[in-house]
Formats: C-alpha cells, structure tokens, sequence
C-alpha cells in the first residue's frame, strides 16, 4: 500500500483506505460490531463512517481525528461506489533461502531414486499401520468422506483450501512417524504438465486396497474389505483433463483479484473462474476411485493431487500479496464472517482454524514451484457499477457467459458432471465433486443447488440449439445420463460478455 498524500481525487481501498484505520480504531470498533479491518466492513459502513468522523466523534483522540483533506478522500471513494484497487504483483520473491526447520514441498517429478524411495518408505510404513491406529493410511484417508459416522465435507465453500491446506499438514505428520522418515514432505503433481507420472504406476502409489468395510451413512456397504482404488489410463487423464478445461480454470483462478473467484465457488454458486471449478474436474478426470469422494483420499494420488492444490493458493497468496491474515481478508469481496466467527471458523477435525491457515511462512512450511511457470497478469477488477451514461461495443469473436441455473445436487448420487451442448454435441463439460449421498452432508445442503458458468465465443452456440446433459452414477455404478427434470430442471441463460 502507499502512504496517501491527502486528498486523494480517485482513491482506492488497498491504495488509500485501508491504512486511514489504526489497530485501536479496528479494534475498538471491532467490539461494536463494526468491522474496519475488511473492505466488505468498510463499504458496508461507509456512510456512518463518514458522518461520525466529520462530526469529530470518530475517532474519540484528538491525535487521531481525520484533517478536511482526509475526509474529501472517503468522501470521493464514495462516491466513486467504493473501487477496491489492485494489488501489486510479481513484487515478492517466491521462495527464499529455506531454513532448516522448513518443509519445502517439491514436484515429484524432480525427485531423485533415493528421495522416491525414501517416500514409498513412508507410504507403505503409514499403509501397514493396523487400520485404528490414528496414523494409519485407512483412518487418514477416512477423514475425507468415509468410513460413517464421522464424516467431513469441506468443498464448494470458502473452508475449502484452508481444510485441505490443514489435511495435507496432517498426512504429512503421519508420513514423519515412521522411522527414518522424520524429514519428509509432502510432493506434488503438477497437474497443469498434463502427463501423469510413471511413478504412480509403482507400488505403493499405483492403488491401496481396504482393510475392511466403509460403512455408509444408510448403514450400508458399498465398498468392502479388499476394494482397491482404480483410476483411467494416462491417455484417458490427459484427454479429460483437457475436455474439462482444467488448465484454463488454474489460470484464471490464479488471475484472479478476489479471493471468491480464486476460490470459485461463492453463495453458492459458481464463478467465473476458480481453483474449485478445477479441483472438481481433476477429480472426474483421474477416476474411477477419484471421481467419487465417499473413497477419493484413498487413492494415494490424491495426496500428491491435493499437495498440488495447496501449493496453487499459496502461489496466488504470493501474487497477490496475500500471505497474512491482515493482508489475506483485505481480499475478500463479501461478508468475512466465515474467516471471522470463532465458530464457523473452525476446521474440524483438526485442531486449527481457517485464519491459521492463511501464512504457509508462519507454519514453517513453503512450495518450490516449477521451473518456468508462468502465472497470468492480473486482470484490474474494480468493484463499480456500469454507468447507463457508458458505452460499450461488440467484437467480431464476442465471448458468452452461459449460466446453468438450479442443478439441485441433493437428488444427484455422487460426483456428476454437465456438458455444454450445441445440437447435442459438447463443446464444454464442468464436474461437481460431492459424496453419494449429498442430502446427508451439512455443506451440501447449505449449498443445494450449484449454478454452473461456461465461458464460450458465442460463434459456437449462435446458430445452433444449446442444451445440457448431466451425467451421473445409474444403479451400475457407471455414469448414465441424468433426467434434467429429476435434477431440478434448471435454466439456461446466456449472457453476452461485454467490452466496455
């Protein structure tokens, strides 16, 4: 941020507002339900801000009184409807010389023989632990979904990165319990290279296989002791990988201004962008056991997947400069109580929070990312309103947003996917990642109903009929096509995409 010489004629929020409030003013009126620390809080309170500092009321300390240059500042910021501003990126060095005590995480990719060795070492040491010891691969994987009762579902929601950010911190943990492995992290795949590694096709990463039942939530078994997880071949990967657009989604989540589109999944629905929209196709793609996240986590790809995930918020945390909690939460568009609240904050089962979550630095740990990866330039996303005063014109390759609206997801079983049709051929398919039984999970229902965005060039819906078709898991286990009217008969719409 700069230091604002007053007034400032177009000022602002990261530029120019923020650092107008101390701590003491954030804290005092912090206890009046006023939250100054936030830009959602500010906006949200501007106007009574405005009136009680000019009245002199706020703050209460002569010292701390804002000048008439200060005042016309928020004043313009106002009435300029509240522009949020850009922050500065590429200004922070990616990694620095790693303490000792630091656990850098690597692309598995660059591991040498003995450093792969050193991993299988840890992995089949966790995987041969009896199935109820704490650290063992079944009760860590069974974290994610099942086995019943203790089920946790953290996705399609603002908890989703920090949950698995702390996931990944726990494995890991478990990996350093076996002897000789003490220094060990966690590796990633990057999935945005396209190819799979050869690696995953060695044991023990190639597949685990149940020690026992998974009971289901209906007391049921569907998978039982001595399933082993599956997944396509590596042409099918790369193949879907590509037709889910999973590339794309990565960089326009780490493009992203807003936390709520880097995440990409906000009140409910889905964004434009978004590390989310990625994760669920990545998850489709690798299938059969990743696709479905009852028994996902048991899949020992998902932990180098995952890894993968994490390290990608953290390169967006450095881009953007949002490494801390204060510098975090001054990116949040909307209402912060779910990094705020005590409550709703909490990552059960662990024992940490979202807002100990956000600095990597602080919990000692970092990514060394690839070699030569390019991160795309932010695009400057200013919180206004379109003037009916403006102009705007239409070019030649004009681009649509088309939104699917309503897919209720409690009446679909498991991870389903929508395709984008123009006269019944797909030019685009999304996938939503959630357990078989959604109507059983509080974060599911809290989110019902998913709103899905496909960006095209409106070349190639223009002269044809668009539809959609939903495909889901049948009776088989396989995916068959799912009646649009059993799934809440949702709505097209298409929005032109301007330029002003």
């Amino acid at each position: 941020m700069t230091i604002s010489e007053h007034p400032v004629a177009n000022p602002t929020y990261i530029d120019d507002i923020a650092d107008m409030f101390r701590p003491m003013d954030i804290g005092c009126m912090a206890g009046q339900g006023i939250d100054l620390d936030s830009y959602y809080g500010v906006k949200l309170n501007a106007d009574r801000i405005y009136t009680k500092t000019r009245e002199g009321v706020m703050p209460p300390d002569a010292a701390g009184r804002w000048s008439d240059a200060k005042l016309q500042t928020f004043h313009n910021w106002i009435a300029q409807n509240y522009p949020h501003g850009q922050t500065v990126r590429g200004q922070v060095q990616l990694m620095a010389k790693a303490a000792k005590s630091q656990r850098i995480r690597r692309d598995i990719a660059t591991y040498s023989q003995p450093e792969i060795d050193l991993l299988k070492t840890a992995f089949q040491g966790i995987m041969d632990l009896p199935p109820d010891d704490p650290n063992s691969y079944f009760q860590l994987a069974g974290m994610h979904w099942l086995p019943a009762p203790d089920v946790y579902c953290r996705h399609h929601e603002n908890a989703y990165n920090p949950w698995h950010r702390a996931y990944i911190f726990h494995f890991e943990n478990a990996l350093r319990t076996i002897k000789g492995c003490q220094d060990i992290t966690m590796p990633y795949w990057n999935i945005y290279a396209g190819e799979l590694p050869d690696i995953f096709d060695q044991p023990p990463f190639a597949s685990y296989t149940l020690p026992r039942d998974l009971k289901q939530l209906d007391d049921k078994v569907k998978y039982k002791k001595g399933y082993a997880t599956s997944r396509f071949d590596h042409a099918k990967i790369k193949q879907e990988l590509l037709d889910y657009g999973v590339n794309t989604h990565i960089d326009q989540a780490l493009e992203a201004h807003w936390w709520e589109d880097f995440n990409g999944w906000s009140n409910g629905q889905s964004t434009h962008t978004g590390i989310i929209r990625a994760h669920d196709g990545g998850h489709d793609s690798i299938g059969p056991t990743m696709a479905e996240q009852d028994v996902a986590a048991f899949d020992p790809i998902f932990w180098f997947f995952h890894s993968n995930w994490d390290r990608l918020w953290w390169r967006w945390q450095q881009e953007v400069q949002a490494t801390t909690v204060p510098s975090f939460k001054k990116l949040i568009h909307e209402d912060p109580f779910w990094f705020t609240d005590d409550v709703i904050n909490k990552l059960l089962p662990f024992e940490t929070s979202i807002p100990e979550m956000i600095s990597l630095t602080d919990l000692g740990a970092d990514y060394e990312h690839p070699e030569g990866e390019i991160v795309p330039a932010g695009k400057l996303q200013m919180l206004a309103n379109v003037s009916a005063a403006a102009s705007f014109r239409l070019k030649s390759t004009q681009m649509a947003a088309v939104h699917v609206k309503g897919i209720n997801r409690l009446k679909i079983p498991g991870t389903f996917s929508v395709a984008l049709q123009v006269d019944g051929k797909t030019i685009a398919k999304q996938a939503v990642f959630q357990p078989q039984m959604p109507e059983e999970c509080p974060t599911c229902v809290k989110n019902a109903f998913a709103n899905l965005v496909f960006d095209v060039d409106m070349a190639q819906i223009a002269s044809g009929r668009v539809g959609v078709e939903i495909m889901a898991n049948g009776p088989s286990g396989a995916r068959e096509v799912f009646s649009a009217k059993t799934a809440g008969d949702p709505q097209i719409q298409v929005h032109m995409v301007l330029n002003e």
